[in-house]
């Protein structure tokens, strides 16, 4: 029985004569005296484990001809298309380039919003890994949404706005509420409090607001059987933007006992940016329909999912 370390050296060796010797597998099985099936085998698990990427290069022009034609699709300011995703760490790679587009869009901005979910919480782990600063601007960056019991890091926006305020200089502010309240009485009472209005007289000026597009329904569920009953079943909910739902033609629908602490849609709206980024499990229509919604100016897309959305058009 082969150890660990033998068996990737045989997924490297079979890799190497397939894809830089140019070897069929049936001359592979012959060399190593195994069957065909198990070196296509191999080869599966060579790109499984990561070692083994598949890139396709598409020409800059190509990326730039899908990009226009999104914008003038939906009438939004700029699409930033991804065109190398690699087979592994697909986020990670998506969540490194938003930070290179997003870092020019900073230029000037004095106020920052912050949402939440696990492309955001990608970009703010690289952010932290990176030993100096992306900028050092002056102003404050804030969360667009209160915080969530969820054990993972993208549905605490408070600690992604602190690492966002050290690596751009941005002095964070925080909102100490939970997302979703349980009754119109409590939100009611939350709204009054100067923290609230703190953070909401920053909404109200935002010059740049960096949100996730998600897919519905996903994981985590946000208590929507609680917050909405069967709206969003009813309704075709295909994605959301924080915590607001819609339908693929973008309209938001409304829960009946949807008591969140989130940015009012008016203020998001009229945001000077809002960059709308999807990770790679982010589906069309969740797409199609945050374009739709008039929430987002900017969009970061791969070219797979943007070639889905024309395809469609």
């Amino acid at each position: 029985m082969i150890n660990d370390d033998e068996k990737i050296h045989r997924l490297i060796e079979v890799a190497k004569k397939y894809y830089l010797d140019n070897m069929t597998q049936n001359e592979i099985a012959k060399d190593f005296s195994i069957s065909r099936p198990l070196v296509s085998k191999l080869l599966s698990d060579a790109i499984k484990m990561g070692i083994v990427t598949i890139n396709i290069n598409y020409p800059h022009s190509y990326s730039n001809d899908l990009a226009e034609e999104l914008k003038r699709l939906f009438n939004i300011d700029d699409v930033y298309i991804i065109s190398q995703t690699p087979t592994v760490n697909t986020d990670n790679y998506i969540a490194e380039k938003a930070i290179e587009y997003i870092t020019k869009e900073l230029e000037d901005v004095k106020f920052l919003g912050i949402g939440w979910g696990n492309i955001i919480s990608e970009i703010t782990d690289n952010l932290e890994k990176k030993e100096k600063n992306i900028k050092n601007l002056k102003g404050k960056v804030v969360p667009l949404i209160g915080n969530t019991n969820i054990p993972f890091k993208g549905y605490h926006p408070n600690e992604l706005v602190r690492i966002i305020g050290e690596k751009t200089g941005l002095t964070p502010s925080y909102l100490f509420s939970p997302a979703f309240l349980t009754s119109y009485q409590e939100k009611e009472i939350f709204l009054s409090v100067e923290n609230y209005k703190e953070i909401s007289s920053v909404w109200d000026k935002l010059d740049l607001a960096i949100v996730g597009i998600n897919s519905h329904p996903s994981v985590p569920d946000l208590a929507t059987a609680l917050r909405f009953g069967d709206a969003l079943s009813k309704k075709r909910a295909v994605g959301k933007i924080l915590s607001y739902y819609f339908d693929k033609k973008g309209k938001v629908i409304q829960g009946e006992n949807d008591f969140s602490v989130e940015i009012p849609l008016h203020l998001l709206k009229k945001t000077k940016k809002v960059i709308g980024i999807a990770s790679s499990k982010v589906n069309k229509n969740a797409i199609i329909g945050a374009l739709n919604s008039r929430i987002i100016t900017h969009l970061i897309i791969t070219s797979d999912v943007a070639k889905e959305i024309l395809n469609e058009k």
